[in-house]
């Protein structure tokens, strides 16, 4: 039986969120490390199933490093002012056709996180994105670029 737990992964707060973390579920590995088990949505470097190390300080779990990359990349949307959700979920069907899937926050800001799977033409989808862009629906940036995806 796996035990799941929430960790602290740091963020820059200077970014546009504001955050100095992000905490991100993770499930404890039989080697001792931690699998990611949600999309990252602020953390940069991370992605979902990534395996990672933790260390404990003042009994909060703290992201110290990627032991081992699921191949994923995250990539991360941010509507635009005044765009409601709906612009993106019309698109969405584009970005599934690769495989992707996705996890949302509507905090101040409607925020996606993008997981791009090892197998998907990810040129394609950085396309998308662009478009989403260029047509002033979102805003978008690279969370991780995964080495290891073919």
């Amino acid at each position: 039986m796996t035990k799941t737990l929430k960790a602290l992964f740091p963020t820059n707060p200077g970014d546009w969120h504001g955050m100095d973390g992000e905490w991100i579920w993770v499930d404890a590995s039989r080697n001792g490390n931690f699998k990611i088990l949600n999309i990252p949505l602020y953390a940069y470097g991370v992605s979902y199933l990534d395996e990672v190390a933790l260390i404990e300080e003042n009994e909060i779990l703290k992201f110290d490093f990627v032991s081992k990359s699921s191949g994923n990349h995250t990539y991360r949307i941010l509507l635009r002012r005044g765009i409601e959700r709906v612009e993106f979920e019309n698109r969405w069907p584009a970005f599934a056709i690769h495989g992707c899937e996705y996890e949302s926050s509507k905090d101040t800001e409607d925020v996606f996180g993008i997981n791009v799977p090892p197998e998907a033409d990810v040129n394609a989808v950085y396309a998308l994105l662009e478009d989403g862009q260029n047509d002033e629906i979102w805003y978008f940036d690279e969370g991780n670029f995964s080495q290891m995806a073919s």
